[in-house]
């Protein structure tokens, strides 16, 4: 028998360890089990120490490359990946494993990787892991495997039709990736032939002095106290100041955006940037103290967006006097980083597809 897909075993494997409590029987596994159909194959785990160790390819690792169609290549391949060490504090992984988001994780995968006999590996994979970031020899897929408490076992089908799924993540990100490529030649094709040298170098800041400030809003509907970060330009001009908002990412904060905001404000734009409690850095400090079990609290779907709305607000209600009329409250654009993209988007008016969410995670959706 031969698998179709010579790297597919190499992957499976490797998953394990860039995926993926801590009450480990004194007993290890000794096998892992491979179902394919109605065959039931195992190997053993020592064959993939000794491979790691030393290098060697015993008889029954042997009959495995031979069947995934590993060359030898992707066997020195597969040996780097099983002695490449994770440099991660061992502390706040724990931590991360043992959040609503690490649970789910694990979950997941100890979907497709069982106890045997069929159970869900979530706690095994998760006791092993831990185990294995506390370790001297720090935390590698072979260290993983050492610390596994029980005998594991995976569904090659199942597991295959994962990474199908993933493949047709990646390929459909490439297809939008070309797609919006080609969109931005035919753009640049259609459109005027423009001078740059008789352009401002947009590369270079303005000539406007910026000056910064620092409010506190408090939404009393929400009960929500937060920074937002206003950056301006110093001298008065004839004209309005266009608005632009930032909402940065999960586990950052507002400085993330400081040199964008100085730049856009030299040029004569008013930016805020607010802080989003409850995603920002500050959530991922309590997360690494032990204060917090959450990486970030799922009640931010609704409060960012909310928090975009009620700066605007305060920029609308502090125009007349603190900003002397200068706002351009028609010309508001909203930009952000990763969380901050959802954000942005949220305030446009894009909804989640809970239909689509339900598919993908079903029994999931609260």
């Amino acid at each position: 028998m031969r698998l179709k897909n010579s790297s597919f075993f190499l992957s499976l494997i490797g998953s394990i360890l860039v995926t993926v409590g801590s009450h480990l029987p004194t007993i290890a596994a000794e096998k892992i089990n491979f179902i394919v159909g109605p065959l039931r194959l195992s190997l053993n785990i020592s064959s993939l120490e000794t491979f790691a160790d030393e290098g060697t390819i015993d008889r029954r690792l042997a009959d495995y490359f031979r069947m995934a169609g590993v060359g030898e290549a992707e066997q020195i391949r597969f040996r780097e990946i099983l002695r490449k060490t994770v440099d991660i504090d061992p502390v706040l992984f724990s931590r991360l494993l043992r959040t609503e988001m690490g649970e789910d994780l694990l979950t997941r995968w100890g979907e497709h990787i069982n106890i045997q006999g069929g159970r869900n590996g979530k706690y095994a994979l998760r006791g092993a892991i831990v185990k294995s970031a506390f370790d001297e020899e720090g935390l590698t897929l072979i260290n993983v495997l050492r610390n596994l408490p029980t005998n594991i076992q995976i569904n090659l089908n199942q597991a295959r039709s994962l990474a199908t799924r993933f493949d047709s993540i990646i390929l459909a990100t490439n297809f939008f990736r070309e797609e919006i490529k080609q969109l931005a030649q035919q753009e640049i094709a259609n459109a005027l032939p423009t001078d740059f040298a008789t352009l401002p170098d947009l590369r270079q800041p303005g000539k406007l002095p910026v000056q910064k400030n620092q409010w506190t809003l408090t939404d009393t509907k929400r009960n929500r106290t937060f920074q937002v970060y206003i950056y301006q330009p110093q001298e008065q001009q004839n004209g309005t100041y266009p608005i632009v908002i930032a909402s940065h990412g999960l586990a950052s904060s507002p400085e993330h955006f400081s040199d964008y905001a100085e730049h856009l404000a030299s040029y004569g734009y008013v930016v805020a940037i607010p802080q989003h409690p409850g995603s920002d850095r500050q959530q991922l400090q309590n997360l690494k103290r032990g204060l917090s079990r959450q990486v970030f609290l799922t009640s931010e779907f609704i409060d960012r967006p909310k928090d975009i709305s009620y700066v605007i607000d305060e920029l609308e209600r502090r125009n007349q006097i603190a900003m002397r009329g200068k706002l351009d409250l028609n010309k508001i654009a909203v930009i952000g980083h990763s969380f901050g993209g959802y954000t942005a988007l949220a305030v446009a008016g894009a909804t989640l597809e809970f239909e689509h969410l339900a598919q993908e995670c079903p029994g999931r959706l609260k």
